[in-house]
Formats: structure tokens, C-alpha cells, sequence
């Protein structure tokens, strides 16, 4: 980048000022820059089976692509609880989207290799059969 970079933390101004030019362009930079960054980390993770297998292990785990609604054991709906579960949906979805926006190939092949309804996708078509009636 450029030598305001490579300041230490302590040198950093406590807070950023709209005013200052310089510090604002330093601003997007960074924000540029960890954005970029963010991108290289989830595209290297998508490109090995390992990183998309426990990727999806993350997503399963957070119920992303399940719909829960919790009842107590009497069977009364439990608001609380259905909150919890869905509050762990909508982090498994900023997940989902940052995967998307990132590595979109690499999500749909991490989908079709765990996904069972995607998983078809993956084999070979079949040749058709052809049956001549003479």
C-alpha cells in the first residue's frame, strides 16, 4: 500500500475525522483491501473437498436451510427458543451469501457435492437408449 500502512496501531489516530481526506482514503483502502482479503481466504477454502465439506458442515450446523419452530414439552410454542434457532439460521445465511458473493462455482460445487438433491448434478449424464423398431 502506501507508508501510512505500515504505521504501528498506537501511531493510529484514535478516531477517524470525515474531514481529513487522507485519512478516509487510508479508510477504503483498508476496507478494500480486508474485503480482498476475506475473498482469497473463503476461494482457497471452496477449492479444496476438505474446506467445502466442513464449510458445509458449518452451514448444516447453523440450520440454514431448515426452517425450525420450537415447542416446549407440553407442546406450546416456545418464542424464545424459535428466536435462538433462527438467529443461528440468519448467521448461516450471512455465511451462505458471503460464500455466493465470493466463489459462487465454488459454492455450487461444495452444494452439489453434499447437497442429495444436488449430488445427481455431479455423475455423468447416462447415455440414452435407442431402440430401432423395424
Amino acid at each position: 500500500m502506501n507508508e501510512d500502512d505500515d504505521l504501528p496501531e498506537e501511531d493510529a489516530p484514535e478516531f477517524d475525522s470525515a474531514t481529513d481526506p487522507k485519512q478516509l482514503k487510508r479508510k477504503v483502502q483498508r476496507k478494500k483491501f480486508e474485503a480482498d482479503e476475506a475473498g482469497d481466504f473463503w476461494r482457497h477454502a471452496l477449492s479444496v473437498e476438505t474446506g467445502r465439506r466442513e464449510v458445509w458442515k458449518i452451514l448444516e450446523a447453523a440450520g440454514t436451510f431448515k426452517t425450525n419452530f420450537s415447542a416446549s414439552p407440553v407442546g406450546f410454542p416456545d418464542r424464545d427458543a424459535t428466536m435462538f434457532i433462527l438467529g443461528q439460521r440468519e448467521l448461516g445465511q450471512w455465511l451462505w451469501r458471503a460464500l455466493t458473493v465470493h466463489d459462487r462455482d465454488g459454492v455450487w460445487l461444495m452444494q452439489s457435492e453434499n447437497d442429495e438433491a444436488f449430488k445427481a448434478l455431479l455423475q455423468p449424464a447416462r447415455k440414452s437408449r435407442t431402440v430401432n423398431v423395424d
